[in-house]
């Protein structure tokens, strides 16, 4: 069950990785959204999912201590993000925003995230 719950989002991330390649419109989504509530929640939620669809799913997996150390991670930065505020979570953001609207370094980012999701889904199945 959790193998298809770590194959079902990593799907749906690799799909996003590859549709953010609009940099344009996701940076103008981020900017208009940082400030508010909902997004540091889902943030959040989102991360928690994942973390512990990879924590449920490691001994499964091809890569157990991997995806274990990857799961506490996230679910750490879950935490983390919880805790840091939101005005800290915003600059956190407007951070990685200007970093990214460099777009070498977007493009670079879309890059290595869908190829560490198709190792996480090579590592599941």
């Amino acid at each position: 069950m959790n193998s298809i719950v770590l194959f079902v989002c990593s799907v749906g991330l690799i799909v996003l990785a590859f549709a953010v390649f609009n940099r344009d419109a996701s940076i103008r989504i981020l900017r208009k959204h940082v400030d508010s509530l909902w997004f540091q929640l889902f943030f959040i939620g989102l991360t928690i999912v994942f973390g512990t669809a990879l924590l449920f799913s490691a001994e499964n997996s091809g890569f157990p201590g991997f995806l274990t150390v990857v799961g506490v991670i996230l679910l750490a930065e879950a935490v983390l993000i919880a805790v840091i505020g939101r005005s800290n979570f915003r600059a956190l953001i407007h951070w990685a925003i200007n970093l990214f609207d460099k777009t070498v370094w977007w493009y670079l980012r879309c890059v290595l995230g869908a190829a560490f999701l198709i190792f996480l889904l090579y590592a599941v199945i």
